[in-house]
């Protein structure tokens, strides 16, 4: 499939108090669940990150061209550097992310700027498409200080698909890890 896959990984990690990527679940860095999804997608895999040390998982990191937006910074990043007409964001807090899911969300995606999962009437833009001639408006819009994802979204000709029936699937989709006690509440 000709798309880029992008993964958001080079947040602060605030909540988290350690560097989300690296930290393990399982026993492996919680990023890699990612990955390995993601090459199942597309060979044309890159990491939304500030981090020098994302280098060691072998793809590019693409750094934020305006720093400390957080993720509407690193969608920007996205939109500018990207070569392909859509683009995959996905978080890398998300190690039950499966490719069926994000092969429906590609599916959906077609003649829409974005498309998200929408989960109980919230969009969950850090799994989505994001066409390539979003990055103008994107951009115009967070240097006037736009930094909530919906309210970005919505300047788009978006569609939303529904989130409850991509977890039908998939219950733990949507699962995210903010917390070293989030993680331990999954076992590990």
């Amino acid at each position: 499939m000709d798309v880029n896959i992008y993964i958001l990984a080079g947040g602060k990690s605030s909540r988290m108090g350690t560097d989300k990527a690296t930290t393990l679940f399982h026993g492996r860095p919680m990023i890699q669940y990612v990955l390995d999804v993601a090459t199942l997608i597309s060979p044309n895999i890159f990491i939304l990150s500030n981090h020098e040390s994302h280098a060691q998982f072998g793809f590019e990191c693409i750094k934020d061209v305006i720093k400390d937006i957080g993720p509407a910074g690193g969608i920007d990043a996205m939109l500018q550097h990207s070569n392909r007409e859509k683009n995959i964001l996905v978080s890398c807090d998300m190690p039950f992310l499966d490719d069926l899911s994000i092969q429906k969300i590609i599916t959906a995606s077609k003649n829409y700027d974005i498309t998200v999962p929408l989960l109980n009437n919230y969009p969950e833009a850090l799994i989505g498409v994001y066409h390539q001639t979003c990055k103008e408006i994107w951009r115009n819009e967070i240097i006037k200080g736009e930094r909530k994802l919906s309210t970005l979204i919505s300047k788009f000709n978006a569609h939303f698909i529904n989130g409850n029936e991509l977890q039908k699937q998939n219950p733990l989709l949507f699962s995210n890890f903010n917390s070293i006690k989030d993680i331990e509440e999954h076992g590990q």
